[in-house]
């Protein structure tokens, strides 16, 4: 089992969702990431959340501060939709969540400090820690998928309370040959 932090389960249930409807990759596709809100309400684990992203918003970094070690059941909940029509959700404990390497592993690749990002569960405290300039992978994106605007909501949680995290991320699905304007 695999110890994680807020952002990295963020990215990855944005992952695990446009993941259920993905088969293959579109070299011509770009996720821009438009608009990311994190609400952080008080809580016994996690300090506020905040998020930076990069022009021309193919990157974003993500900060996470976890102050208590995470139970084995804390949650997190997520959906994606494309052009207002939900096309993944997930539900699922935050250790099940990053059995899946095919997923977690390019989440995992960009997390600082180098060697001291935890991998495995349970998730333990760390002041902070940093998911560094993701770029959401284009072999991710199946061919075919036309340009359009992706919404992904994330909830991390403890079973039978409100979110400790609210995440709504909102990005732009274009395509654009190699070279021209990347």
């Amino acid at each position: 089992m695999n110890s994680i932090t807020g952002a990295l389960i963020a990215l990855l249930v944005v992952a695990l969702c446009t993941g259920l409807v993905l088969a293959q990759g579109d070299p011509t596709a770009q996720l821009t990431f438009k608009k990311i809100d994190i609400k952080t309400v008080d809580n016994p684990y996690f300090e506020s959340w905040s998020s930076e992203i990069h022009a021309p918003g193919e990157k974003v970094t993500l900060k996470t501060p976890v102050k208590k070690d995470l139970p084995q059941n804390m949650m997190l909940k997520g959906s994606v939709e494309f052009e207002g029509s939900q096309i993944g959700e997930i539900d699922m404990s935050i250790c099940e969540a990053f059995k899946d390497e095919a997923f977690g592993k390019d989440i995992l690749d960009t997390g600082i400090p180098k060697g001291k990002f935890p991998r495995n569960c349970p998730a333990k405290s760390n002041g902070e820690y940093v998911l560094s300039k993701y770029a959401f992978p284009r072999e991710k994106i199946p061919a075919g998928i036309p340009d359009g605007k992706i919404v992904g909501r994330v909830f991390i949680y403890e079973p039978g309370k409100d979110p400790y995290i609210s995440i709504n991320v909102e990005a732009e699905l274009s395509h654009k040959p190699p070279g021209l304007g990347r």
